[in-house]
């Protein structure tokens, strides 16, 4: 039987809980060196809530786009969101808008489940379903709702990518259980400040890693995050505030890395 909401999707039980739709141009989806995911805040743990024209959202939007744009001159190709509220919809909305001056771009909706934005306001809701219509790919992570569905679809986000941004106060929640998720999984991090004090115009000069150059800051080794940081790579990154970036210590081996398991619907 078909789900009306989304009807590509079958809710047998036989079938597997990770379901794609892939819209029409047959683009192909990419592996996941090549791929980069985002994670953040939704409205309710943002200081300007859904006044969107607040200047340090704004910024942040900007801070986004500025991270989007440095991962696609490092060969990130394809982009994976989790749709949510807030943060999500501005990453989209930056991709979106990168895919229309770089047409190699792809952008996937990793959708929860298909009840997502049914209780959200009206505009969001129209503001999200517009988004997922753009995306070049949708994956359904769970056919109904769970009390897991939302960490099920933040571990497929990670595991179906090498880069995560991040836009993350440090307070505990989905977007911390995500950021946790990927240390472990050996992710390279963009550790995005949602409010940056001064109105988030620090200089590149003043940008620190906070792991030193003995250990990958700009003078250490060649790994995309680095040659990221060096001089006249990613310049875009630091307009309006240099995002930390850090690797999270030596990557598990892979028979020690943390599996995603979606079982059965």
């Amino acid at each position: 039987m078909k789900n009306g909401k989304f009807p590509w999707v079958f809710t047998n039980k036989n079938v597997c809980s990770i379901l794609k739709k892939y819209k029409e141009g047959e683009k192909t989806m990419r592996g996941r060196q090549s791929a980069c995911c985002f994670t953040g805040h939704r409205p309710g743990k943002l200081p300007w809530r859904y006044n969107e024209e607040d200047l340090r959202c704004v910024l942040l939007k900007a801070r986004i786009a500025d991270a989007v744009e440095a991962a696609y001159d490092e060969g990130f190709r394809h982009f994976l969101c989790g749709m949510a509220l807030g943060c999500d919809l501005y990453f989209c909305e930056c991709v979106l808008a990168l895919r229309e001056t770089h047409p190699d771009v792809t952008v996937e909706a990793a959708i929860p489940c298909p009840t997502q934005a049914d209780a959200w306001p009206a505009d969001q809701r129209e503001r999200y379903e517009r988004l997922v219509a753009a995306c070049d790919f949708e994956t359904l992570v769970s056919a109904s709702y769970t009390s897991r569905c939302m960490q099920r679809r933040d571990r497929y986000m990670v595991d179906h990518a090498s880069l995560l941004i991040a836009a993350f106060d440090g307070s505990p929640g989905g977007t911390q259980y995500t950021v946790q998720y990927a240390m472990g999984r050996g992710l390279d991090i963009v550790d995005l400040p949602v409010v940056v004090p001064g109105g988030g115009k620090k200089l590149r000069s003043e940008w620190a890693f906070p792991y030193g150059e003995a250990n990958g800051g700009p003078s250490g080794g060649d790994t995309s995050k680095r040659r990221m940081a060096d001089a006249g790579r990613g310049e875009r990154a630091w307009r309006c505030a240099c995002p930390r970036m850090f690797r999270p210590g030596r990557r598990l081996a892979a028979e020690r890395r943390m599996c995603y398991s979606v079982g059965a619907i």
